[in-house]
């Protein structure tokens, strides 16, 4: 097989894990996109943070925008590697995401109250728990299988 074609079928079958809601996994990769899109957005050459509105105040108290841009790209990238990988690191890295998008839905929602980005930052906060049960159980499940059969 040509090389060509080996990078098409990997390249195919990456956008079908992508893509395809039923794909294992499918769910923890739109949320590390999510992340990854707003870390990139924020290393725009925009001042997303110097807005008069107020809501990115208390982000800029723990660090500049590109801080925080380059932050959500690598909590995002780690996300999208661990959605690819064993249930441990999946797990873990599902806990940290919540506590992530909790944070930023805290932070914003203390800074502007009346702000709607609060309510969208604590929405993919719940959708983030919900993914970080659904590992617990699979990590569980994995470790029970495995000590069952040694």
């Amino acid at each position: 097989m040509h090389l060509a074609t080996k990078v098409k079928d990997v390249v195919q079958r990456l956008i079908r894990s992508l893509l395809d809601p039923q794909a294992k996994g499918a769910a923890d990769r739109w949320q590390a996109l999510t992340a990854i899109a707003w870390g990139a957005w924020l290393l725009m050459p925009f001042a997303s943070f110097a807005l008069p509105t107020g809501i990115y105040d208390h982000l800029f108290l723990f660090g500049s925008e590109t801080a925080w841009g380059l932050g959500a790209l690598a909590a995002g990238s780690l996300a999208l590697i661990a959605s690819y990988n064993g249930p441990g690191l999946r797990l873990v890295v599902n806990v940290w995401m919540t506590l992530w998008w909790a944070f930023l839905a805290l932070a914003v929602t203390v800074a502007v109250p009346p702000a709607t980005l609060g309510v969208l930052l604590a929405m993919l906060a719940l959708r983030q728990m919900t993914l970080t049960w659904d590992s617990c159980i699979e990590y569980r499940a994995e470790r029970w299988t495995t000590s069952r059969t040694t």
